[in-house]
């Protein structure tokens, strides 16, 4: 089983409120795969009579459903198909219900925001919440529960050995990062391309940008300060911009598995008054 082209399967939890539906329409909308939403697929079972659970039991909930969502994800990994999974009803111990064969086509995303963020961000917070789903009623939201919410999801999955994206300052710029997990799964003809370069005794590289992954982006900055000098903080602003849509150019970096050997960048001006000339290519690096 599974000898061929595996599967994408991504599956995405979080606490409520942090953007879940949103990312997993972004993926969508990005990469094409069909998607299920356990929300969905909860209202479907309760609205038609097939549980007396009702939406506020959210721990009875978790155990109904989880079961069904489970075998629906090892039927699309057998059949060798991509999958994107979104919802809250995801038990904090959910790798024991898989094997090896399931867990190397699974790409796992959980979201929680931290205290401070719902602090400063509660209006917002509110204000945003129904922009990809119609929330019936969140006249009772506060802030005290989403931190304790979050709270709980943030340390149950942590305990069981998960990581958790946080969305601590900037909103957007977690959900980019959350997005550039993805690129960890690679496609069958990736893995094909490979293979043929190491028969030939060629060496691999991957050339990707900051957008396409987000979660290099201090490695980035360290990298870039390391060759060039100047201060790491900089090179962040810089970074920081291009994620947040503040500047329409990127960073492009090579390569070797995971190990950065070679980049530059694109920004407005390097170091120079001639304002005329812009965009700038600065900072370009490759290793010996």
């Amino acid at each position: 089983m599974f000898t061929k082209d595996r599967s994408r399967i991504i599956l995405i939890t979080g606490a409520t409120h942090t953007g879940k539906t949103l990312l997993a329409q972004r993926l969508l909308d990005k990469y094409g795969y069909p998607y299920l939403s356990v929300d969905h697929l909860k209202m479907g079972l309760i609205r038609s009579g097939q549980t007396k659970l009702t939406p506020q039991d959210d721990d009875e909930l978790t155990a109904y459903l989880w079961p069904i969502v489970r075998e629906i994800i090892k039927t699309a990994a057998e059949n060798r198909q991509n999958l994107i999974v979104e919802g809250c009803y995801v038990p904090f111990s959910w790798r024991r219900d898989f094997d090896e064969r399931y867990l190397e086509s699974i790409r796992f995303i959980c979201l929680a925001m931290t205290d401070a963020y719902i602090d400063a961000n509660f209006d917002k917070i509110v204000r945003h919440a129904s922009d990809i789903e119609a929330r019936l009623d969140d006249s009772d939201l506060s802030a005290a529960f989403l931190k304790e919410e979050n709270r709980k999801v943030r340390e149950g999955f942590r305990q069981a050995g998960e990581e958790v994206v946080l969305i601590d300052s900037d909103h957007e710029i977690a959900l980019e990062a959350a997005a550039g997990e993805i690129k960890k799964i690679k496609t069958g003809e990736e893995k094909m391309s490979e293979r043929i370069a190491a028969a030939k005794g060629q060496q691999v590289y991957k050339y990707v940008t900051l957008r396409e992954r987000p979660d290099l982006m201090r490695e980035a900055a360290a990298w870039f300060h390391g060759k060039w000098g100047v201060p790491e903080e900089a090179y962040l602003e810089c970074m920081e911009a291009c994620l947040s849509g503040e500047s329409d150019y990127d960073w492009y970096l090579c390569l070797d598995g995971e190990k950065i050997v070679g980049g530059m960048g694109v920004i407005e001006n390097d170091f120079h008054d001639r304002k005329d000339l812009a965009p700038n290519v600065c900072a370009v690096y490759t290793e010996e």
